[in-house]
């Protein structure tokens, strides 16, 4: 029974095959340059989307794609749900990107051109699952976040 819930739920995630796939860079050269969505753009609230995986483990990854297209594809299809402040995609360099997240201990997923990923359908409005406050959680987010993307821009 336990098996095949496994493969409902690997059909039902189309993240599965993405983040269970070989590891980026076995099969073909890695990008110089990736896409990100942003929010709030040089602002002080400015932060990068990112998705949790597996769902309800509160891991959080930023997804990093390698078509500008399928980026901003992505972001348009975030934009329509309305829950979220109008995503931008941005361009950053992989590997200061990468860098940066891993001082964070938060992992980055390339995407590869051609894989045509759709938005979850659940949002969450707080990153990570520690025991601080909702307050505090935010606030340091906003900082790093900020900083972080000053750093690899």
């Amino acid at each position: 029974m336990m098996d095949l819930q496994r493969r409902i739920e690997k059909q039902q995630n189309q993240y599965y095959d993405l983040f269970l796939s070989e590891k980026d860079g076995d099969s073909k050269p890695r990008p110089e340059n990736v896409h990100i969505i942003v929010f709030n753009p040089d602002t002080d609230d400015q932060e990068v989307h990112t998705i949790e995986f597996p769902k309800g483990s509160g891991l959080n990854v930023i997804l990093a794609f390698e078509s500008q297209k399928e980026c901003i594809n992505f972001a348009e299809m975030l934009q329509q749900d309305n829950l979220l402040p109008d995503p931008v995609p941005s361009e950053a360099p992989l590997l200061a990107l990468e860098e940066f997240c891993e001082q964070m201990g938060v992992p980055v997923k390339v995407v590869p051109d051609g894989t045509d990923l759709r938005p979850p359908t659940d949002n969450v409005d707080n990153f990570g699952t520690d025991e601080k406050s909702e307050e505090d959680n935010m606030e340091e987010e906003e900082e790093e976040h900020q900083d972080g993307i000053e750093s690899w821009q």
